[in-house]
């Protein structure tokens, strides 16, 4: 029973390695592989906005984050992408929103190859991050609300229902902090698949606003 056993444990381990083998020869990362850093600017042209103005803020953020960054300027193994997105002007401000909303995007898009073709991760596969402008709750925080309040009542009922309704949305949860590493400037525990958020308030946001 024991040959039978040390035999199939051994062809168990065959079968495991010649097919894993295969696998791990179809798919490889490339970390040596120059990238390079890509600067897109996709700011809406909105009208009353000094798109110019808004732009050389951010821009001038973005500088310093490569000055400061070797990663981002010199990439290597990936591409550094960085975009400029926002103003939104065809949508209203919610209340906790103020200035000129806009975002800056960072994606790190690694090289690998699989099955014998070179390739470089896109989309979701990617990874990166952004910091966002005249947004502060974004993701720290959910409005309070009842996305499907719908009753037959009669209006002497509903109405009051309705009026609840309208003052709840005017509160939020928000994400507790598990820092302040400086005045104005707060890390809060993660929410969703973010793994934390900081928020500043300061000088160079209000910058950022035109």
């Amino acid at each position: 029973m024991r040959e039978i056993g040390s035999y199939f444990l051994l062809v168990l381990l065959g079968t495991i390695i010649s097919v894993s083998a295969p696998f791990s020869q179809s798919f490889q990362y490339q970390p040596d592989k120059p990238g390079k850093f890509i600067f897109d600017n996709q700011l809406d042209k909105c009208p009353g906005v000094d798109v110019t103005t808004v732009t050389k803020n951010l821009t001038t953020i973005v500088d310093w984050v490569r000055q400061n960054n070797p990663v981002v300027d010199h990439p290597t193994g990936f591409d550094a992408l960085v975009d400029l997105t926002g103003f939104y002007w065809d949508k209203k401000n919610k209340q906790e929103d103020f200035g000129i909303r806009s975002t800056i995007n960072f994606s790190f898009n690694h090289f690998y190859i699989e099955n014998g073709v070179s390739c470089r991760a896109t989309g979701n596969t990617a990874h990166g991050s952004a910091i966002i402008i005249n947004k502060p709750i974004y993701y720290i925080s959910t409005q309070f609300d009842e996305p499907e309040f719908k009753t037959d009542d009669p209006p002497h009922l509903k109405q009051p229902l309705e009026k609840a309704r309208e003052n709840l949305r005017k509160y939020y949860n928000t994400a507790p902090v598990i820092k302040e590493i400086a005045p104005g400037v707060r890390l809060y525990a993660e929410g969703g698949w973010f793994k934390g958020v900081l928020i500043l308030c300061g000088k160079i946001l209000q910058q950022t606003s035109g």
